[in-house]
């Protein structure tokens, strides 16, 4: 799993408790590389909805910056995502995202 996660910018963990896997996905994957939760107690299972802000949010707050040129050659930072993430209203817009995330 280490080498896994040395090419993604996050990793997304789902599961119906409290957040007991996570010290252990932590020590599978090392310390450099984001770990996100997103869980649900009591039976609930988390929707898809659900499932789905929790990795576009990951992405977004991964979402590298970079140094672009201005029209005076001068390298700028630029920040792909200058707003707060939100979420697609639209559920079918949703499950139709994840994939692209970590390309």
């Amino acid at each position: 799993m280490r080498e896994a996660a040395a090419h993604v910018r996050a990793i997304v963990v789902v599961e119906l408790s409290a957040g007991q896997m996570i010290d252990d996905v932590r020590l599978a994957v090392g310390e450099g590389t984001p770990i996100y939760f997103h869980g649900r107690t009591g039976g609930m299972v988390p929707t898809p909805t659900e499932v789905a802000q929790t990795l576009l949010g990951a992405a977004a707050d991964t979402e590298p910056d970079y140094w672009v040129p201005d029209d005076a050659g001068i390298p700028t930072l630029q920040t792909p995502r200058t707003t707060p993430h939100s979420a697609p209203s639209d559920p079918d817009e949703i499950l139709l995202r994840p994939v692209e995330l970590f390309e």
